[in-house]
């Protein structure tokens, strides 16, 4: 082929300004071609020969296979054949809402998915939470094949800190998740040691790794960030900060807030808030990622303000310095000019802490006060959403128990039954059927009334516990006049019951 490469520069360039090698000349020879003649004529000779040469093709060469770069030997024994069915099931999209219980229970047996199945469960599971579960349950042929595709590179559980200087961006940020996972001091090192080095893009992206494994050694590194250059970066440094309870950050905050918003007696010992909204945004506020420019409802900036420094206060803090419990210091929020902005606080707050006591308090309050000004414009479903399984079942039960008839499409509960990630327990999933059934087989009923319960229903299919099937597969008011529009919806429901039933009994089967 070399000697292909300079007959072709020859000819481009013309004989007369380059020449035909000694080594190309002995070659063209070896091929029978005349290389007395003129070079013109043994460049028109050997064109010919290397068209028919290349339409022929030529013997590839032999490469010694590298048993380094095949995959390791399997530790993990694979699922049975139908488990492996079950899946095809779930991926064909009969069952798909399935595929996070199928990968935990395949994952607490120790057992490992089907070869075949693995690229497309690499792609489906990207960035979502059965990622860890992937990892588990993809066995060493699994390890290598993310090895071949960049686009799976997420799933490398990779490490090792030398690797570092190696790595480019998008691999970076999966290494410095992995070793955080492990080792959270090294992980903040490597950061140090290329900080100034680093784009404002990627100084973003990497503050956002320091969540796993968040501690208060990482608040000296977080500071310096809060003096970046760019107030991007600025920004995403008071957010992870301010998930640190105990960091400087907060207390600051904390400072700030009992200076704006105080308890004092009112006449007849009955106490009050008294509330001022802070006039001006300093530098040290600004620092600390308050936004002087940002508005709450319909508060304006200064009320943004006061927003912005309750939102980063944990609940609790406001509970030990006033002495008070959440449920009355809610009551004077209630009563206060400025309830609507702070309720949105506390809720925000509330779900940044992951606070039980909070989140309960809130979700009763809420629940005694719903029709009031309090909440205004004021969304729960971000607290619910985040709420503890206990919590979230306490409420959907109460709220079937106290709505007569259906409950409406936009009710918290209802949004949360339909799309929420907690477990059912039985006894809502049996406060739920009761209150649909009854619906069901109601003379008044009128079938588009309650047609957002569809996606209730398929929800509760893979929510609930599947051991319910045997006792919730009968008892159906089939003579309803309305029957023929939800039947299908109701087999979809006790299918999904059924095949979950059978699919976990398979995966917990011995070999």
């Amino acid at each position: 082929m070399n000697s292909w490469t300079n007959i072709l520069k020859t000819a481009l360039l013309g004989t007369a300004r380059k020449q035909l090698t000694p080594a190309s000349l002995k070659e063209l020879k070896a091929m029978g071609v005349s290389v007395e003649d003129s070079e013109s004529k043994i460049i028109l000779e050997s064109a010919s020969i290397f068209s028919l040469l290349n339409k022929s093709g030529y013997a590839l060469p032999k490469i010694q296979p590298d048993d380094s770069a095949l995959a390791g030997k399997e530790s993990l024994p694979p699922c049975s054949r139908k488990s492996a069915r079950h899946l095809g099931l779930i991926l064909g999209g009969m069952y798909t809402e399935a595929l996070p219980e199928f990968l935990y229970h395949l994952a607490k047996v120790g057992k490992r998915l089907p070869e075949d199945r693995l690229p497309e469960i690499f792609q489906i599971c990207k960035n979502k939470q059965e990622l860890i579960l992937v990892r588990e349950t993809m066995g060493a042929r699994g390890e290598w094949l993310v090895k071949q595709n960049s686009d799976w590179s997420y799933l490398n559980v990779l490490s090792d800190p030398s690797l570092w200087d190696l790595s480019i961006k998008k691999d970076r940020i999966h290494l410095l998740r992995n070793i955080r996972a492990v080792d959270p001091e090294t992980a903040l090192h490597l950061l140090n040691n290329n900080w100034k080095k680093e784009t404002y893009q990627s100084k973003i992206a990497y503050i956002k790794c320091l969540e796993i494994g968040l501690s208060i050694s990482d608040q000296t590194f977080l500071e310096t960030c809060l003096d970046d250059g760019r107030k991007e970066v600025r920004k995403e440094a008071a957010r992870v900060l301010s998930l640190l309870p105990d960091s400087a950050l907060v207390k600051r905050m904390f400072e700030r807030g009992i200076h704006f918003i105080q308890i004092k007696k009112s006449g007849l010992r009955k106490k009050k808030l008294e509330i001022q909204l802070p006039q001006r945004c300093d530098d040290a506020m600004i620092r600390d990622g308050i936004d002087p420019r940002s508005q709450w409802f319909r508060g304006g900036v200064k009320a943004g303000r006061l927003g912005q420094i309750v939102a980063a206060i944990p609940p609790s803090n406001w509970e030990k310095h006033f002495e008070i419990k959440p449920a009355k210091f809610l009551d004077m929020i209630a009563e206060s000019d400025w309830s609507e902005l702070l309720v949105q606080a506390l809720l925000e707050a509330t779900q940044k802490y992951k606070d039980e006591n909070w989140s309960a308090a809130l979700i009763d309050f809420w629940e005694k006060t719903q029709y009031n000004s309090s909440w205004g414009e004021i969304n729960i479903l971000p607290l619910l959403e985040s709420a503890s399984d206990k919590l979230f079942n306490q409420f959907c039960i109460n709220s079937l128990v106290q709505e007569d008839g259906l409950l409406e499409e936009n009710h918290p509960a209802a949004v949360m039954m339909k799309s929420g990630s907690q477990p059912w327990s039985e006894k809502l999933t049996n406060a739920f059927l009761k209150n649909f059934r009854s619906w069901l087989n109601s003379e008044t009923t009128r079938y588009w009334n309650g047609w957002h319960y569809r996606g209730i229903l398929k929800n509760a299919g893979y929510k609930s516990s599947p051991k319910l099937y045997q006792k919730i597969k009968d008892d159906w008011p089939r003579g309803s006049r309305i029957w023929g529009s939800w039947e299908k919806d109701v087999e979809q429901f006790l299918n999904a019951l059924q095949f979950r039933a059978a699919m976990i009994e398979e995966l917990g089967k011995e070999d």
